[in-house]
């Protein structure tokens, strides 16, 4: 075994999930989405941060299932392009860092910005323009976790398999995990978690490098081991 993995400490959890839209296209997220992620808190404590990509359309129970997971200060939401039809009213965008990696900046959109929808090169340069590492979309119901250009490209597809033009209907959401390797190197794991007949899960392991001297110099390479 790799003594870097031997000596890992995970630092950093969050929850990657949306487009619910609850009640237009579904009536709640699947009962075996909501056991797993329970249960996911009770062996790893709650989240740090969830990220929820907009189109949430309007229930309190999401909101209220979410603040299960998270503290309530933690979740952080965009405006999807269905929100406003029902009142409800988020920014555009997030940008965060991690407490313990603040040269490591994540951003959050709902993704109706981009056109073609889902288009990488665009998130890509999309990614660059607000100068985040980490970029995380929703919008096209349809789950990718793609590294371009050094830009982590993220969407977790939907929660409740909500229908769109290029979706698979297969409610889907993305947990994201950072690891202390030594001061200047860090493990990220994405684990994407797609709910057929039962819960499937696909792991994606990056190395991070952090620049100590540069601000927001960050360098992402695929793990291979």
């Amino acid at each position: 075994m790799s003594k870097e993995r031997t000596h890992e400490k995970i630092i950093y959890r969050s929850l990657i999930i949306g487009d619910t839209h609850i009640p237009d296209r579904a009536q709640n997220i699947p009962v075996e989405i909501i056991n797993s992620l329970l249960e996911d808190k009770e062996e790893n404590k709650p989240f740090n941060n969830i990220f929820f990509t907009g189109d949430i359309v309007k229930s309190d129970a999401v909101i209220n299932f979410l603040q299960e997971l998270a503290a309530k200060d933690n979740i952080l939401y965009v405006q999807g392009n269905m929100d406003g039809f029902y009142g409800t009213k988020n920014p555009l965008k997030a940008l965060i860092s991690p407490p313990s990696i603040p040269n490591l900046r994540i951003g959050l959109i709902h993704g109706h910005q981009i056109r073609p929808r889902g288009d990488i090169d665009q998130l890509r340069d999309y990614a660059e323009k607000i100068n985040v590492h980490i970029l995380i979309s929703g919008h096209t119901h349809a789950d990718f976790i793609v590294l371009d250009d050094n830009r982590l490209l993220l969407n977790p597809g939907s929660a409740v398999g909500a229908w769109s033009f290029i979706a698979s209907k297969i409610p889907s959401y993305i947990i994201f995990q950072l690891s202390l390797i030594n001061d200047h190197k860090y493990g990220a794991k994405v684990v994407l978690y797609r709910l057929k007949k039962t819960i499937k899960k696909q792991t994606i392991k990056y190395i991070l490098i952090i620049s100590p001297n540069k601000k927001y110099k960050v360098a992402i390479k695929e793990r291979r081991f």
